[in-house]
């Protein structure tokens, strides 16, 4: 390699390692500019478009690089690089395959050769795929960045924990590394991810992946949040329906503290954010102040509807009604914030077992489902003493949360509902709310027939029509 070449492609390669993509691209097509054919100039450029996601360019690059030296490996792990993550996960194996026959020692070619093999599900393949992610440790145990290929693989093999381990091992070896940082993230339990994904932030503020998966556990929390906003004020409905009124009074005050004391904690966790994420999440976040006006509606309406119950039933089924009504539409608020932070990280990995738009996806599915059955069970417990108000309120609710249920869908492993645990929670689901449905219909409608009937006037005089009495017929008297 000339030096004049080296120097670019090193120069290249450290603007790549600092984040400033666009300035090695330019340094790069300078210098192809003048010598189109180097192999070297031309692999640089297919790691640098791939780092910009320009994935078709990274392979025309490496491509370009493979002709120009059929002998050299590393324009041939490059474009296997690229073909894994085009999903082409054969052409990279045979890639690595020939790396490996070229240089049997090539601590690459074993890794690429068992991430290509992270997709499959035979013992085999899992073996295979296992015994050449070790190989590749063993010939550089101090690379940390193929402990992170092994804590994907064990991850899409199912062993979270072996995994996490790796992860831990390759953070032993490079305690700063971003990738692996963002992995111990998303790797972690749903409720350790928030803080864990700081530290990334704090490490690399212009990390996209870790700032996606934030968004998704952050959405997710509030989310989590307003699952009482949903549920609450319909069993408060249903108490003041069954005419225990000091009892509902009782239950709205302790629903609105339940209420409180959950927003609080989402407020408390989502203070430990950096200021300036914050900041940027509160400009891309639409529906937010909607939410919060009609948490304050629905808090109001549930007290007062209980109020009202002591001495006005029918203001009190309205009230009430109104309530369930704000608590769903609380959720409905924010719904299309959630579904385009799924969508963005589905974008970017696609619908990866396990990832980000996989994982967020199928918790706020099972949540929607689980709330509305739980709201159904509510609403048929009291649908003998709840007014039309509170049924339809309720029903409009139970229809919110199954559309919210099939939306979340699109990213979850069951987006088609294939899952049987699934089909059978949304049949109950949907069950539920034609019979709630039904049933406020029922009562609406029998109770406006009732009201056009005319009540009688008590002081109105009843006149009863007159007859007279046929006359006596006398019978002649038979002597026996």
């Amino acid at each position: 390699m000339p030096s004049e070449v080296a120097g670019v492609v090193t120069t290249a390669a450290q603007y790549r390692a600092l984040g400033r993509l666009d300035e090695a691209q330019r340094l790069l097509q300078d210098a192809l500019a003048e010598q189109p054919d180097s192999p070297e100039l031309l692999t640089e450029l297919a790691a640098v478009l791939r780092a910009q996601g320009d994935l078709p360019g990274a392979e025309a690059a490496a491509r370009a690089a493979v002709a120009q030296a059929p002998q050299w490996t590393p324009p041939m792990l490059r474009l296997a690089l690229v073909l894994l993550q085009t999903r082409r996960s054969d052409e990279a194996a045979a890639l690595a395959a020939t790396v490996i026959g070229l240089e049997p020692g090539n601590a690459g070619g074993w890794e690429v050769l068992a991430l290509s093999g992270a997709d499959r599900r035979t013992a085999r393949d899992r073996a295979v795929a296992r015994d050449a992610i070790r190989r590749a440790i063993a010939l550089d145990p101090e690379r940390a960045e193929t402990r992170w290929s092994a804590a994907v693989i064990e991850h899409a093999f199912g062993d979270v924990g072996a995994a996490r381990r790796a992860v831990e091992e390759g953070l032993a070896i490079d305690p700063v590394s971003t990738r692996l940082l963002a992995l111990r993230a998303e790797y972690a339990p749903v409720a350790a991810q928030p803080a864990l994904l700081v530290d990334v932030l704090m490490a690399d503020p212009g990390a996209e992946e870790p700032r996606q998966l934030l968004d998704a556990a952050t959405t997710w929390e509030r989310r989590l949040a307003l699952t009482p906003a949903t549920l609450l004020p319909a069993l408060v409905a249903t108490v003041a329906g069954a005419g225990a009124g000091v009892a509902a009074v009782v239950l709205a005050v302790l629903a609105v503290g339940v209420g409180l004391l959950v927003l609080r904690r989402w407020r408390r966790r989502s203070a430990v954010l950096p200021e300036g994420y914050r900041m940027v999440r509160a400009a891309a976040a639409r529906g937010t102040g909607a939410m919060r006006v009609l948490l304050v509606v629905s808090a109001a309406a549930t007290v007062s509807g209980a109020l009202a119950a002591l001495a006005v039933p029918l203001l009190s089924g309205l009230l009430l009604g109104a309530a369930v009504l704000a608590g769903g539409g609380a959720v409905l608020a924010v719904v299309p914030d959630d579904q385009r932070v799924l969508a963005v990280a589905r974008r970017r990995t696609g619908r990866v077992r396990g990832g980000t738009a996989w994982r967020y996806g199928g918790l706020r599915q099972e949540l929607t489902l689980w709330s509305a059955i739980g709201l159904g069970v509510v609403a048929l417990a009291g649908v003998a003493t709840s007014g039309a108000a509170v049924l339809l309120a309720t029903g409009a609710c139970l229809v919110l949360l199954i559309v919210e249920a099939v939306n979340a869908g699109v990213n979850a492993p069951q987006r088609y509902l294939r899952a049987l645990g699934v089909r059978y929670r949304l049949l109950i689901a949907a069950a539920m709310t034609l019979a709630v449905l039904a049933t406020g219909l029922a009562v609406l409608t029998g109770r406006s027939a009732a009201d056009l009937e005319p009540d009688p006037d008590p002081t109105a005089t009843i006149r009863l029509p007159s007859f007279t009495a046929p006359p006596t017929v006398r019978l002649p008297s038979i002597d026996v």
